[in-house]
């Protein structure tokens, strides 16, 4: 889903969710986000530049009506300047699912945006993670500020 029409939030995004996007379904993915030149990429491939202007969010999606999945996030690192992990934004936020740690676990029958605040950072972040469920029921992203907050999975009404 894009963030307009998907998951209804209306901030623009870069997803990556698939194979043919170069996900590793079964293994560790590393995605690599620097703000400075606003650009993404997932496991060293095409570079891409995020659309749209203002805050950025690393996003944690659940595209799916009847699956579940799992993110973890096994390393966060950013240069030059070490900052922490941060916590979910619970505002910007929305959906089902539960965060136990660093693992966010989107729920059955559910559209979802896990989103952490990009804001007042510099520098490149890179975000190793691994996955399991239906594609579509856990991928990331890197997105704008949100436009909408509900539960919307064709931009415009609920499920």
């Amino acid at each position: 889903h894009n963030g307009l029409t998907g998951n209804g939030n209306g901030g623009e995004v870069v997803i990556f969710w698939s194979e043919s996007e170069g996900v590793d379904l079964d293994g560790i993915n590393s995605l690599l986000i620097d703000l400075d030149a606003q650009t993404v990429s997932l496991n060293g491939q095409e570079v891409k530049s995020i659309p749209g202007s203002g805050d950025l969010y690393f996003g944690v999606y659940d595209g799916s009506s009847s699956g579940a999945g799992t993110v973890t996030l096994l390393s966060w690192v950013q240069v030059p300047t070490p900052t922490s992990v941060p916590t979910h934004d619970e505002v910007n936020s929305m959906g089902t699912f539960t965060i136990d740690g660093n693992t966010v676990t989107t729920q059955y029958s559910t559209y979802c945006s896990v989103l952490y605040s990009l804001t007042g950072r510099t520098g490149k972040i890179s975000i190793e993670y691994s996955r399991t469920g239906d594609d579509s029921a856990s991928y990331v992203g890197v997105q704008r500020a949100p436009t909408k907050h509900g539960n919307y999975h064709n931009g415009l009404t609920g499920n």
